[in-house]
Order: structure tokens, then C-alpha cells, then sequence
């Protein structure tokens, strides 16, 4: 756990409790160490994670949870998967900025459904 709402996944029995039963919306960043876009989004996650915080932001090595990319259709990264309420709600592949402001204010809609 980085912080409140950023998360690095260390198994995935975190992933079912963090992602699946949570009750704010958790975008989840499918990246590697090795891919240069997954560099240039990581810290724009997790800048809208801090400045918002409205939602967790999960983020998952591909290479270290490769079950876990197979389920969930991961064949390109970055893949951001938006979650609500153990659902997928969004998704993006790629370095997509407007993607991913799309997704935030998808975030905040469904913070409205909370309240």
C-alpha cells in the first residue's frame, strides 16, 4: 500500500478485497516495468488519485500476475479498468489522456451515486 488510496498489488486475495469488495470506485492500472507508456501514465494515475480522492487507484505488474491479466482480457498496456462496486464499469488500453478524463469524471458521477 503506497497510501489511503493507492495501492501496488501484492496477491490476488488483495485484488478480490481492494478491487471487487470495495464500495468507491478503484481504477486499475494493468502496466510493466518495461513499457515506456505505462512510465508516462503511472504518475498521471496516481496525481488524479491524489488531487481527487474519490477513488483507489490499484496497480498491477502484468508480469508478476499474469493470471490475472488473462482474465481480465489484458493483451496490450496500459489497460485501465474502471470498478464499481466489483463490476467493470470502463476500460482504456494505451497512453489515452482523454480516456482517462473520461474514466474521472466517470468517477465522480458514481461518488454522487454514493453520497
Amino acid at each position: 500500500m503506497l497510501d489511503k488510496y493507492i495501492f501496488t498489488l501484492s496477491s490476488e486475495d488483495e485484488f478480490n478485497k481492494i478491487v471487487l469488495e470495495s464500495d468507491i470506485p478503484v481504477i486499475v492500472d494493468f502496466h510493466a516495468e518495461w513499457c515506456g507508456p505505462c512510465r508516462k501514465l503511472g504518475p498521471e494515475l496516481e496525481k488524479a488519485c491524489d488531487e481527487n480522492k474519490i477513488f483507489k487507484l490499484v496497480k498491477i505488474n502484468v508480469d508478476d500476475f499474469m493470471a490475472l491479466s488473462e482474465k481480465y482480457e489484458v493483451s496490450s498496456i496500459p489497460h485501465v479498468i474502471l470498478f464499481f462496486k466489483g463490476k467493470q464499469e470502463m476500460s482504456f488500453r494505451g497512453y489515452d489522456k482523454s480516456s482517462l478524463d473520461k474514466m474521472i469524471d466517470r468517477c465522480r458521477e458514481m461518488c454522487k451515486i454514493i453520497i
